[in-house]
């Protein structure tokens, strides 16, 4: 339990579970958002502004690249014009555009102050910003993950997850989760260096 964060709910406990169970990661975006808070409370405010920004770059990449999967573009041409708004500051206003269906939870001007200006003083300038600043980027990139890379609801991923395991089981493979065709679930690294 990290401080001043809430408890998690019996539900969100039992899908967690099931997920871990049935291998699967968190996406990065929240794995990085994760980071953020446990810096914010360790007292590394500097890594803090750096992991929150990463972690709100990380969700809109995710959900431009889904975007853009979606409408037939290979790899190559979506890794092209990603590049085209590499920083938070030139990726938002891109995934607000594109993206949203209606307004986001957070500004343009909000993502400047709070993300990518303190952010780019801790990254250049080596500037250790005070709690204040941390919270705010924390809170930010929150809001962005959450909006841009949400994760499914517990019902949700428990249903996967049984479904998963009642395929896998199926298939005579009962310890290997299934591929998600749902991309905010990601499974584990096929990478043999990784585990």
């Amino acid at each position: 339990v990290i401080r001043g964060q809430r408890w998690a709910t019996p539900q969100e406990v039992e899908a967690g579970f099931a997920a871990a169970s049935g291998e699967l990661d968190v996406p990065l975006a929240h794995t990085v958002l994760r980071r953020s808070v446990v810096d914010l409370y360790a007292g590394d405010h500097r890594l803090c502004v750096i992991d929150a920004c990463s972690a709100a770059e990380i969700a809109l990449g995710a959900a431009l690249t889904a975007l853009l999967k979606a409408h037939g573009l290979d790899d190559a041409d979506t890794e092209q014009l990603l590049r085209l708004g590499s920083g938070i500051g030139e990726a938002f206003p891109v995934y607000q555009q594109l993206v949203l269906p209606g307004p986001s939870a957070v500004s343009r001007g909000r993502v400047l102050d709070q993300l990518a200006n303190p952010r780019n003083r801790a990254v250049h300038a080596g500037e250790h910003p005070d709690d204040t600043v941390a919270r705010r980027a924390v809170e930010t990139a929150r809001l962005l993950v959450q909006e841009a890379a949400p994760l499914p609801a517990p019902e949700e991923l428990l249903r996967q997850t049984r479904a998963r395991a009642r395929h896998h089981r199926a298939d005579g493979h009962p310890h290997r989760a299934a591929p998600s065709s749902d991309p905010r679930v990601q499974p584990p690294s096929a990478d043999p260096q990784s585990a």
